[in-house]
């Protein structure tokens, strides 16, 4: 079925509609009829979400059910009967669902303008429109025709964007500095969407070295998770002017108060659907949350440096990381942060003694750094830095994916046998 979809799609949006109303059904076919391949999904039950996550519609009409006058009900202040919907599933909870599982696809509605409330309901779980299930063919394709223009053409396949995690033995070994200077070069100068999602404590430093007027932040993100779109974090979401980088910070720990492992994941798949890479910072995993965040972390970079204190501290964080069966060095990739090669604790070694695989080295560059972060050109520093970019070519696919280390560039070292 889906490529199927995907090969008679390529110049036309792909629709998905959602209803068990026959009538509504042939309606939205002929209305759409020429402009859009049309998928019919399951309105209830999971093999609905399942065809419409695996398609990735460019927009979805979903029916809301009819909503029924109440018997001997008083009119309102308005002159309207209270309405309720007649069928018993949670239609506006499926609204959230596709949203949360489709960010980037139009959301469409359809449902009794007459009934208010419903209305409020449906744009509040994400709807971008609201139409009424008696609409006529032509009300329809009036009504859906500027939608499909802005909709994306085919099946909207390949999934889920990487997520390139990145871990700290300690907050002082300089992890934050590493996944910033990795997501700007991934950004490319705005060539890439690319976003830096930081759940550390002390993000205000990257507000700093990027020159950021932050406005939005994480705990933003996650109040507004039911309605989190493209839109919404395109508008809201702030940008460093020279990489073209979004951020989205945690703008004091208190953000995450109440928040549930549930909540996080969700937002990081939200965001996975929307940007073409998320570069996520979650510093030393001290708190409870973060660490089960990191526990389910298929692939992430542990950074360390060569003080004997860092190896101790990265040696119990993989102790609680460890999962049966799936070997460190299949999952994590180490990186040396401050690279010396006059001192004596050999970085090679030291992965070696945290049976990890080869290291990626980043060289000693504190001065420099903190310079362009003073400055608030902390993005510009990393432009002009040959040895940065480098580091991001070397360490990205390795996160990004299982696969052997690349070979040794100027600012690795070819390590040869244990010392």
């Amino acid at each position: 079925m889906v490529e199927a979809v995907a090969q008679a799609s390529d110049t036309l949006p792909v629709v998905a509609v959602m209803s068990a109303d026959a009538a509504l059904i042939e309606r939205l076919e002929a209305a759409l009829a020429g402009l859009a391949v049309i998928v019919r999904a399951e309105p209830e039950g999971e093999a609905g979400l399942a065809l419409v996550e695996a398609i990735r519609p460019g927009l979805v009409a979903c029916d809301l059910g009819a909503a029924a006058v109440a018997e001997g009900a008083a009119l309102d202040a308005q002159g309207y009967r209270p309405r309720q919907r007649q069928a018993a599933p949670d239609f506006i909870g499926r609204l959230g669902q596709l949203r949360r599982l489709l960010p980037q696809s139009i959301l469409v509605a359809l449902g009794d303008e007459t009934a208010p409330e419903q209305v409020l309901e449906a744009v509040r779980a994400g709807a971008q429109d609201v139409l009424d299930r008696q609409t006529s063919v032509p009300g329809l394709q009036a009504a859906l025709r500027p939608r499909l223009e802005a909709a994306p053409r085919g099946a909207q396949r390949g999934g889920q964007a990487e997520c390139l995690a990145l871990l700290a033995a300690r907050p002082e070994d300089g992890a934050r500095e590493i996944a910033m200077a990795l997501a700007c070069a991934r950004a490319d100068r705005g060539k890439r969407e690319v976003l830096l999602l930081d759940l550390a404590p002390g993000a205000g430093a990257v507000e700093v070295a990027f020159d950021l007027a932050l406005q939005y932040g994480v705990g933003d993100a996650l109040r507004d998770i039911e309605r989190l779109d493209a839109a919404l974090l395109r508008s809201a979401v702030p940008r460093e002017r020279r990489s073209g980088l979004a951020t989205l910070l945690l703008r004091a720990p208190e953000d995450l108060d109440g928040v549930t492992l549930a909540d996080l994941r969700a937002l990081l798949l939200v965001l996975r659907g929307v940007y073409a890479e998320v570069v996520l910072h979650l510093g030393s995993v001290a708190d409870p949350l973060r660490l089960a965040l990191a526990t389910g972390l298929g692939r992430f970079g542990l950074v360390m440096t060569q003080e004997v204190a860092s190896a101790a501290a990265a040696a119990a964080l993989l102790r609680r990381l460890d999962q049966p069966g799936l070997p460190r060095r299949d999952r994590v990739v180490a990186i040396v942060a401050r690279h010396q090669p006059a001192i004596l604790l050999p970085a090679q070694r030291l992965v070696e003694e945290l049976e990890l695989g080869a290291p990626v080295l980043v060289a000693e560059s504190r001065v420099a750094e903190a310079n362009a972060a003073n400055a608030g050109d902390f993005a510009g520093h990393v432009i002009r830095d040959r040895g940065m970019a480098a580091m991001a070519a070397a360490l990205a696919p390795r996160l990004g994916a299982p696969a052997a280390a690349p070979p040794a560039r100027r600012f690795a070292l070819p390590w040869g046998r244990r010392a």
